[in-house]
């Protein structure tokens, strides 16, 4: 689990648990899988405790309830840009209830978006 620094073994993908933390060093301890591998702590900043499934607690004070906090809903703008999702091929054919041209649409969307990580990572290798 990269970049996860938890005290069980396993954690399931939503849940977080761990501390930020000053290190003893200049570098942190990027080896360290659970809480109990660091061996670079000066001083525990706070305790994180959670998931975006549920809610999010740091030091025991609770942050972010799912049950308590109502979702934000979203504005559209009047004008929008052209580049704006709502004008994707596959959704608009979706709206139009033809399901296979939104599913074409979409395999087109997904080939080039692999294309395109190909490229972006080859130039990186540069």
């Amino acid at each position: 689990k990269k970049g996860l620094i938890s005290s069980k073994k396993t954690v399931p993908k939503h849940q977080v648990e761990g501390i930020i933390y000053v290190p003893t060093g200049t570098h942190f301890n990027s080896e360290a899988k659970r809480i109990t591998d660091l061996d670079d702590v000066k001083k525990e900043m706070c305790r994180l405790k959670g998931s975006w499934l549920e809610k999010v607690e740091i030091n025991s004070v609770n942050y972010w309830d799912i049950d308590k906090i109502a979702p934000i809903k979203m504005a559209f703008s009047n004008t929008p840009i052209p580049s704006d999702s709502r004008f994707r091929e596959d959704l608009v054919w979706l709206r139009k209830g033809d399901v296979d041209s939104a599913d074409g649409w979409k395999d087109a969307l997904e080939i080039r978006q692999r294309r395109d990580l190909k490229l972006r990572e080859a130039c990186q290798k540069k």
